[in-house]
């Protein structure tokens, strides 16, 4: 009876919270000291300045953003834009990180495989065309949001098809009460033209949670290029460097504190207008196991860079990468912690419901809601930490794939000969020392998850209820399984008992583990997002809320706290990983770049408070003083614009 009337009530609490309610000054005070997309005029020194921000991608990831700063196309960026291109050019005598690089001719410029930019040309509010005419009264929660996924889809592929030089998405804001369309043009032609000198060494790269403290403040200079028509393509000789129609001049004057400073980039998502049962998913249920499966990864990849020096900085881009969700999700839980996350977001819930206590109309309406977020979130606990787990073992091992033929030959009932096949084809690209000791390693994460979701064949593996040793007897079975012998495979195969090899029934209990539990996810999400959106219109009524984040294109005012010779640091909301994000004066020039991709004030993405929302920043006269001082500069320092 209650699931039937969360359809109406998630119907009649959108339909009353229609999208463009005017804010109280009080409301619009708190809206402007957030991140604001850029959907107006005239709120910038000059509008053309959003032309000059680019984000950085790998792949089809976005991973910081950048400033053009010449008019032939220089870009300033994070450091770890090029660090995949900083290892391949390496060799053991030269080493480019410690060495540095400086290209003092087109022809020396060092191209960035895989690397592209976007520049957003086009930022619009189409909340009125996906939601404006939808019968709210007459749709349920979970068909309104297919719906809306529906139009957005279908105006993207309209977009794309009368510009198909423009890549377009849209993204939601406010628990998606409000959808920001965006246009980007893309260029595939990215190339290194300088990076400081690093002082690594052999110990830096073994140890590579170390390496984070060696770079959070450096930064690489890029230069863009496209076809002579001015398509972004790929890397060619006969393409020509690229004119952005706004660069940045660089300021080389000493910033004073007190001065004004706006922050422009693409912060990352944000939770703040999420409820405390969220806060208690992520620090109770999740981040441990993210953080958990990152150091079995990277305890692996450390011992197999410690062996091998070549190895050691060709790897350490993906041991980087690594090591930085590690230190990331580490910071999250403190911050959680230390800022008593979970009890400030209780208070926030206590003010909401005393809000719609307030008026009988408001109790009426919303009298459910926090029901319908419990129910969501009981339904998520369930599973959550089983999913996290067997999904993280299942990305990093190739034994799921290894028993995959037989467990679908067994479930079959066919004669098995293909499944034998397919196990003979895969067996040769299998390390079993390392699928070992990744079995062992993530059998202590299996053990730390609450009893209720433990597969039953854990049990089988320690020798009582109080050891967190695995028992030798167990570690014996799993070494000399059928898994790692085609003989004793095939002998199983045909056996008609598979779970009799206790690695196949570990491994065919986490497949069906994870399957269960991504099911009971997706319910978690059809069932939590629409009374999860109904929860934010109800913040913006009520309380305020500030905008949140979503890597893309933001402004936020501040002003300048505190500078010596090469930080500053800024009262600039501007939270989400915000590397690469520009900090500009009240005139417009840049003074300083986001280098930090693990933000001081992280703890921000989930709470504001004046005192833990800002931003560091390296200053641009810091960069130019140590581009002067490296040799062979002036080609490079003539094409700076200041």
């Amino acid at each position: 009876m209650r699931s039937k009337y969360l359809l109406l009530f998630i119907s009649f609490v959108l339909g009353a919270c229609t999208p463009g309610k005017e804010l109280s000054p009080q409301q619009e005070l708190i809206y402007n000291q957030g991140m604001k997309p850029l959907t107006e005029k005239g709120i910038l020194p000059d509008d053309g300045m959003t032309s000059g921000l680019v984000q950085v991608l790998k792949g089809n990831t976005f991973t910081n953003g950048g400033i053009f700063i010449s008019e032939d196309g220089l870009l300033l960026t994070n450091y770890t834009s090029a660090i995949e291109q900083l290892s391949a050019a390496s060799t053991p005598e030269h080493l480019l990180f410690t060495e540095g690089f400086i290209a003092d001719s087109a022809e020396l410029e060092i191209p960035l495989t895989g690397v592209s930019l976007r520049i957003e040309v086009r930022q619009t509010d189409v909340t009125e065309q996906i939601q404006g005419d939808i019968d709210k009264n007459e749709i349920s929660g979970y068909k309104y949001n297919i719906e809306v996924q529906e139009r957005k889809d279908l105006l993207i592929s309209e977009l794309s098809e009368a510009n198909p030089g423009i890549v377009y998405e849209v993204k939601d804001l406010f628990s998606g009460n409000q959808q920001i369309l965006y246009g980007y043009k893309v260029i595939r032609d990215i190339r290194l033209v300088y990076s400081p000198a690093i002082p690594f060494d052999q110990t830096g790269f073994i140890d590579t949670r170390s390496i984070y403290n060696l770079i959070d403040e450096e930064y690489v200079i890029l230069k863009a290029y496209v076809d002579t028509d001015g398509s972004g393509v790929p890397y060619s000789e006969l393409n020509v460097p690229y004119s952005p129609e706004y660069y940045f001049g660089l300021s080389d004057q000493k910033t004073i504190e007190g001065g004004q400073s706006l922050a422009l980039g693409f912060p990352g998502n944000t939770y703040r207008l999420e409820p405390a049962r969220a806060i208690d998913l992520y620090y109770n249920h999740t981040n441990n196991y993210v953080i958990g499966a990152f150091n079995i990864l990277l305890d692996n990849q450390e011992q197999e860079a410690a062996s091998a020096a070549d190895y050691s900085y060709r790897s350490l881009p993906a041991r980087l990468d690594v090591a930085l969700n590690i230190l990331i999700f580490n910071e999250i839980q403190q911050s959680i912690s230390e800022n008593k996350l979970f009890e400030l977001m209780e208070q926030k819930d206590e003010t909401l419901k005393s809000w719609i206590d307030e008026d009988s109309v408001r109790m009426v309406r919303y009298l459910d809601l926090y029901w319908y977020i419990d129910e969501a979130y009981d339904l998520a606990l369930q599973t959550a930490d089983i999913f996290y787990v067997s999904s993280y073992f299942r990305n990093m091992s190739q034994l799921d794939d290894l028993a995959l033929p037989l467990k679908i030959s067994y479930e079959k009932g066919d004669s098995g000969t293909k499944a034998l096949s397919q196990y003979q084809e895969m067996l040769p690209d299998i390390n079993k020392d390392y699928e070992l000791d990744l079995v062992i390693k993530f059998l202590g994460l299996l053990r730390s998850m609450p009893e209720n979701q433990w597969p039953l064949t854990l049990y089988d593996f320690f020798e009582n209820d109080t050891t967190s040793e695995i028992s030798s007897q167990a570690i014996n079975q799993i070494r000399n399984s059928a898994l790692f012998e085609p003989e004793k495979m095939e002998e199983l195969l045909y056996s008609g008992n598979p779970s009799s090899d206790l690695l196949y029934a570990l491994l065919e209990e986490i497949i069906f583990s994870q399957e269960m539990a991504t099911n009971n996810i997706s319910k978690y999400l059809n069932y939590g997002r629409p009374a999860q959106q109904v929860y934010a219109k109800l913040q913006m009524e009520a309380i305020g809320a500030y905008p949140d984040g979503n890597t893309n294109l933001r402004y936020n005012k501040g002003s300048i706290s505190h500078s010596n010779d090469r930080i500053l640091t800024t009262t600039n909301d501007f939270s989400g990983r915000a590397q690469g994000s520009a900090i500009i004066d009240e005139s417009g020039t840049l003074i300083g770049m986001v280098t930090e991709e693990i933000n001081s004030s992280l703890f921000s993405n989930y709470y504001y408070k004046k005192e833990t929302s800002y931003l560091k920043a390296l200053k641009v006269s810091a960069i130019l003083d140590e581009i002067r001082s490296t040799p062979g500069s002036e080609f490079l320092l003539k094409n700076i614009s200041r």
